[in-house]
């Protein structure tokens, strides 16, 4: 099973969205042979999903999480100073036309 987090900034953790949150992904992993989350890299939402996913990556083994980049061309990301490696690997675009022009590479696993 997929599941995808991609939220809002301004999202506040609460107890209760929390033991929902965690409520649903704990029967996602039970009920499946593997899930794989992608979790977002920009706002609260996106660090809430991904801290959710993290705790129960320690029960659950066939849990996966993948960190997805919003927005970032090479170029941005070398000016952020990530190392070239990583750069290589790890690009995602979410531009439309200027993406035909970027070689892409396929997502790889990140411990979000």
């Amino acid at each position: 099973m997929i599941v995808t987090f991609c939220g809002h900034r301004d999202f506040v953790k609460t107890d209760t969205t929390e033991q929902i949150l965690t409520a649903l992904l704990e029967r996602y992993a039970q009920e499946n042979d593997e899930l794989i989350c992608y979790c977002g890299g920009c706002g609260n939402f996106d660090g809430f999903a991904a801290e959710c996913v993290r705790q129960l990556k320690e029960r659950y083994q066939n849990i996966r999480s993948y960190l997805i980049l919003p927005y970032t061309n090479p170029e941005y990301l070398e000016r952020l100073g990530v190392m070239k490696k990583i750069l290589r690997r790890y690009h995602l675009s979410a531009f439309g036309e200027r993406a035909k022009k970027i070689r892409h590479y396929p997502p790889q696993r990140m411990d979000c």
